[in-house]
């Protein structure tokens, strides 16, 4: 009778543990973290929000406000879809992710590090397996808008990373090798400090996006373990201090369909990386006496 006592007090503690998550919570400008986060009573905060959602859950956003910080270590969705969703995370990373094998999906938000001081990351991955982000504008950081440090794979559609002094998208692994398989749609990386770093054995494609006026290179794909393979379709890269930089050994970057104009330095090649055309992409105005090499596959002109 003991014995069966003790089960059921488990089972209810288990049952009321799972109803204090709900699948699906809310957060508004008006809001208040006591609450339950429900739709007729939200939260002010995504930190409020995150410990009463489910994991797999999603928080949404009901009307404009600024939402802080967050640090992320279960899969979860945020979704500002119909709002003005921002967070202001001066001195702090914007999203910190951080939990075993989660799966991440920021959609329709602002993180801007404005402030006294700048932010830190807008997002930072150091550990989980895919991250999707769509509608997303990342501005001000004193480090990168996004970075990737540990092998996942990665999303970005619609996105626009600008103002972080170090650079706009990282996938640069801590600890090597780890591949970070890296997709760009519609991404607008410009005025950082480097517009697209890819590193350590990743492999991206990029296209239909545009990589603009970045003080010191708009492109990198380097190898310092692994092979680094970055393609760039449809997209320009523009007003750099140097378009593209290919090296330290097996690092790759192809382009098709890819404008390259008014760099300082066009093309920079180091260490035996490689930059290879298939002969239909538009180059000009750019400083420097380096090219691509290519075509490079029979019949492809």
């Amino acid at each position: 009778m003991k014995r069966t006592l003790l089960v059921l007090a488990v089972c209810l503690i288990m049952v009321g543990v799972a109803e204090g998550q709900a699948t699906r919570t809310w957060v508004s400008g008006v809001g208040d973290d006591a609450n339950p986060c429900s739709r007729t009573a939200p939260c002010k905060t995504y930190a409020g929000a995150i410990s009463k959602t489910a994991a797999g859950g999603e928080i949404s956003v009901l009307d404009p406000g600024g939402y802080g910080a967050l640090t992320i270590t279960k899969s979860i969705t945020i979704q500002g879809t119909g709002t003005l969703a921002s967070g202001l995370n001066s001195s702090v990373n914007g999203f910190l992710i951080n939990g075993a094998g989660v799966i991440v999906v920021l959609r329709d938000l602002s993180v801007n590090g404005a402030g006294t001081t700048l932010g830190v990351n807008g997002v930072r991955f150091i550990q989980g397996s895919k991250l999707i982000m769509e509608r997303v504008n990342i501005s001000n950081q004193s480090n990168r808008c996004v970075s990737i440090e540990v092998a996942a794979t990665v999303n970005l559609t619609d996105v626009t990373m600008s103002n972080c002094t170090s650079i706009g998208y990282a996938g640069f692994p801590s600890a090597p090798p780890a591949v970070i398989k890296t997709t760009l749609n519609n991404v607008k990386s410009f005025q950082n400090g480097i517009g697209v770093y890819i590193a350590n054995g990743g492999i991206a494609n990029i296209y239909d996006s545009v990589i603009s006026n970045n003080t010191n290179v708009g492109l990198v794909s380097e190898q310092n373990s692994g092979t680094t393979t970055v393609n760039v379709m449809n997209s320009i890269i523009s007003g750099n201090g140097t378009g593209i930089t290919a090296g330290n050994g097996a690092s790759t970057t192809r382009l098709t369909g890819t404008s390259v104009f008014n760099n300082t330095t066009g093309f920079n090649f180091v260490g035996g990386g490689q930059i290879l055309t298939f002969g239909n992409n538009y180059i000009g105005g750019n400083g420097g006496s380096q090219t691509p090499t290519g075509p490079t596959i029979p019949g492809v002109q």
